[in-house]
């Protein structure tokens, strides 16, 4: 087999930046894997954004797959009467997710799901830079389990084409990207004191739909030869961000009071396209 080395880019930041948070170690809150439908994805994600703003629990970490393959939109983009039409002939569910940016095609992708409170002080104030930190804790997992990523600049440009409505085929700030091809693309959104961060990492199969550009997008497979699955790089993305905040993660569970919120909320997201 022909090796090739891949090089990664990560917006604004190196995977050896010198300046990470440090903080007194503690357990955070490492929630199981799930497979779930996209409506309880989502109505989990706010969930625990909710319970977060009103006690003080631990900075959580959660990572979940879509069954049945769906799209999730950002919370201010517009679709036409012609896309639900076709999504529902094409049986393909849509929720529209708390966070902005482009719609994204769940399929064989893993979503990593980050939930911390802003008055912990571990986050920068600007979004970019906040992304950018935690566009890092997944830069040393990914390096962690065999990517390499040798970083030769740090890039300040945001691609903007307004017509396009897939979040892989936009390359934001703080994202990652191989050979100038993106492998987890991230939206954040920041409410009643806590900061959400989600994204989804591209595992084996290219989110191919349309206006897709596979050009543009690049598989965990593809560089690194073979079938991956979501249980083998779980536990490197984890220690990535246990790295980056000098923090410790326990296995956890959603609280009952999350429980019931997130029950109420998939109803929410149901209803609303």
């Amino acid at each position: 087999m022909e090796h090739r080395a891949w090089r990664v880019r990560l917006p604004l930041t190196l995977c050896s930046m010198r300046h990470a948070p440090c903080t007194m170690q503690k357990s955070w809150r490492l929630l199981p894997l799930e497979k779930n439908n996209p409506y309880w994805n989502m109505a989990v994600d706010e969930a625990v954004l909710i319970s977060q703003s009103r006690e003080s629990l631990a900075p959580t970490l959660r990572f979940y797959t879509w069954d049945p393959p769906s799209v999730s939109l950002g919370y201010f983009q517009k679709i036409t009467e012609e896309d639900k039409k076709k999504w529902k002939k094409l049986k393909i569910p849509v929720v529209r997710r708390l966070s902005g940016g482009r719609a994204v095609f769940h399929n064989h992708d893993l979503t990593y799901s980050f939930i911390i409170r802003e008055n912990l002080n571990l986050l920068p104030k600007n979004i970019s830079a906040s992304c950018n930190l935690i566009g890092e804790c997944l830069c040393r997992g990914l390096k962690s389990f065999g990517i390499d990523q040798k970083l030769t600049e740090v890039n300040n440009t945001l691609t903007l084409n307004i017509k396009n409505k897939n979040c892989f085929n936009i390359f934001s700030k703080g994202e990652i990207l191989i050979n100038k091809r993106k492998l987890v693309g991230s939206a954040q959104v920041r409410k009643k004191g806590v900061i959400l961060q989600h994204g989804s990492i591209l595992m084996n199969d290219l989110p191919v739909w349309e206006n897709t550009d596979p050009s543009k997008m690049i598989t965990l497979k593809e560089i690194l030869g073979r079938e991956i699955r979501s249980e083998e790089i779980i536990p490197f993305i984890v220690s990535g961000f246990e790295s980056v905040f000098n923090s410790k993660f326990e296995a956890g569970c959603l609280t009952d009071e999350e429980k019931v919120l997130a029950v109420d909320l998939e109803n929410k997201y149901k209803e609303q396209q």
